[in-house]
């Protein structure tokens, strides 16, 4: 499956460093089309979610059953799924590719081949309030690990999710309000109405289908027929 573009901290969670911090990519989701009102004005897009992970960061420290756990700590942005020059999608992956996107490529980019073992990128992180009034934590830009720099591996395992392969088969580690926004996106609606295997079985004249099951039930052990 692929998916294709056309031309933040809170509660008592440290906040990751300001500035530039090497960064680990480990997810990538489908959010599906999202209807969103942007200082007045409603804009419905297909969104797309980019988590990293920070292995240079404080850990994140918490107890399971008894037992402390130190985990990297995560930063993610959404973005609208679009390859147009000054949409955030192109500036960014432009900035960590350290070129442009081609016309070839603005006509149909994979975005999970970005999702590949070892893809490290340095993240330029600020610290803003955020509209509770706490601080908050987010990403500006991206760029390339310089070529002495050690290449980090993944703690987490690799997240890809597309509505269209996966439907409401969830990886466990999708983020609950990420699994809110796919729920209410057409994507996932569409594929949750879509026919059953039963229901495509059936004729056009409304009588069932034969099943594979109902053809291997019919078969007798002198049947000449069978290939094998």
């Amino acid at each position: 499956m692929v998916l294709i573009a056309k031309a933040t901290g809170g509660g008592d969670r440290p906040l990751p460093p300001i500035g530039m911090q090497q960064a680990v990519l480990y997810s990538v989701i489908d959010l599906g089309t999202q209807q969103n009102d942007y200082m007045g004005t409603i804009k419905i897009q297909r969104k797309l979610n980019v988590a990293w992970e920070l292995p240079f960061a404080p850990k994140l420290k918490y107890e399971d059953n008894g037992k402390e756990i130190e985990r990297p700590q995560c930063i993610f942005k959404t973005y609208t799924l679009s390859l147009y020059e000054k949409a955030g999608l192109a500036i960014d992956l432009s900035g960590w590719r350290g070129s442009q996107f081609t016309k070839a490529e603005q006509n149909g980019f994979d975005v999970f081949s970005m999702l590949t073992p070892g893809a490290n990128a340095l993240l330029n992180i600020v610290h803003y309030e955020g509209k509770d009034g706490g601080m908050k934590a987010k990403y500006t830009s991206i760029a390339n690990i310089m070529p002495n720099m050690l290449v980090c591996e993944l703690d987490n395992p690799m997240v890809q999710y597309s509505i269209e392969e996966f439907g409401d088969n969830f990886p466990e580690s999708i983020p609950d309000w990420c699994i809110e926004d796919i729920k209410k996106s057409p994507e996932f609606k569409r594929y949750m109405s879509r026919p059953t295997a039963s229901q495509m079985a059936q004729h056009t004249d409304g009588q069932p289908r034969p099943t594979d099951a109902d053809a291997a039930a019919g078969m007798s052990a002198n049947d000449d027929d069978i290939p094998f």
